[in-house]
Formats: C-alpha cells, sequence, structure tokens
C-alpha cells in the first residue's frame, strides 16, 4: 500500500512539472515524465502497483479541470498504457 501511495504522489508531482513545461489546455504536455515513472515502477515493482498510476492521474487531470468523467477515463488510458508498456518491457528481459 505505501508503494501504491508513494507511486501516486511521484505521478501527481512530475505530472505537475510536465504541465509547468508547457501544456495544452492545460491538460496535454509535449513532455509527460509520470509515464516514465509508471513505466519504470510497474516494470521493476510489478502490475499490483496500478492503483498508484490510476490515483494519481485521477487526481492531476481532476485538478487541471478536467471534468470528473473525462479524468476517470483519462486515468484509465494512462493506467492501461503503462500495464501493457510494462508487460512489453518484462518479455524482452
Amino acid at each position: 500500500m505505501l508503494r501504491v501511495l508513494i507511486l501516486g504522489a511521484l505521478y501527481v508531482s512530475t505530472a505537475r512539472l510536465g504541465l509547468k513545461l508547457g501544456a495544452i489546455d492545460g491538460v496535454a504536455a509535449a513532455v509527460w515524465p509520470p509515464t516514465g515513472i509508471s513505466l519504470v515502477a510497474l516494470t521493476l515493482f510489478g502490475a499490483r502497483l496500478w492503483p498508484g498510476v490510476l490515483l494519481g492521474a485521477f487526481l492531476v487531470n481532476v485538478g487541471a479541470g478536467v471534468p470528473v468523467l473525462g479524468a476517470a477515463g483519462m486515468a484509465a488510458g494512462n493506467t492501461a498504457e503503462a500495464l501493457l508498456g510494462a508487460a512489453l518491457l518484462r518479455r524482452i528481459e
């Protein structure tokens, strides 16, 4: 549980950094550090940390003004992206 919360906090903090680097409409950025953080965390520590990605992505999007349903969809997409990427990376180890 602690690792999930740490991953969520890392996701939020790096997302805020990414948004400061130049966001389009406050939610889309050319550089998105949380993707790398999520990918590394799920690859090294396992897919069981996915709730941290989901929580972090949801909080960032809601905080950026995205409606709750949209933020939930975006968070699900970010989580699926990290899970699929980690699964593919584990296959080539």
